[in-house]
């Protein structure tokens, strides 16, 4: 999604914890109006009902009038109008918060708590990825900058260089990463898969 969202890898993306977002957009707007979960996603087996685009009983609107008939009906259908999308955007993994009120002024959701990480596009410009990381660094918080290999893509720390980089069918790892090392699947020359423990010395050790 980088070149759709990040401008075309040149921008960054912000990796925020779930429960610390919800806490601070319900401790501004409260959770009156407010909708919330994960998009789902039009396949063959599901589509939002029909009834969610159309109100089909004017009985509703002669006794509730056209706004309480319309709450009524939102109410009703959140989940097929404000939480689904087609197929085609599957790969976004989207979950949305959705709040409903008369006010039209842009509400500002603090985030700077929330942040556990930034990542740097690939094609970042080199004095832009300077400043991030220099804010980075003020704030205490994790940088991180994307490479591209083929098809595949990495996000690896920040400070990331080839000599601390493995790369390995696909899989990219970084020795910088504090951890005792890896473990990845590889097929071999007959087409079997094998185990693989890659530890953060570089050293590649076939266990299955």
């Amino acid at each position: 999604m980088w070149a759709q969202y990040a401008d075309d890898h040149s921008g960054v993306c912000f990796v925020l914890d779930h429960q610390l977002l919800h806490a601070s957009v319900t401790a501004v707007v409260g959770v009156k109006g407010l909708y919330c979960g994960p998009v789902k996603y039009w396949s063959s087996t599901w589509a939002p009902e029909p009834a969610a685009y159309q109100i089909s009983y004017l009985e509703d609107i002669f006794q509730k009038g056209m706004d309480g008939a319309l709450e009524s009906h939102i109410h009703a259908h959140s989940d097929a109008l404000f939480f689904s999308k087609h197929l085609d955007w599957r790969d976004e993994w989207e979950y949305r918060w959705v709040f409903r009120s008369d006010n039209l002024e842009p509400i500002y959701i603090p985030i700077e708590k929330c942040i556990k990480g930034i990542v740097v596009g690939e094609d970042c410009l080199p004095d832009r990825a300077m400043e991030i990381s220099r804010l980075c660094q003020q704030k205490n918080i994790p940088l991180f900058r994307l490479h591209q290999h083929g098809w595949t893509l990495s996000a690896l720390p920040a400070d990331a260089t080839e000599e601390n980089i493995i790369s390995l069918d696909g899989v990219n790892f970084s020795t910088l990463i504090p951890t005792a090392g890896v473990f990845v699947q590889v097929r071999d020359h007959k087409g079997k898969n094998r185990t693989l423990r890659i530890d953060n010395n570089g050293d590649v050790v076939l266990l299955a």
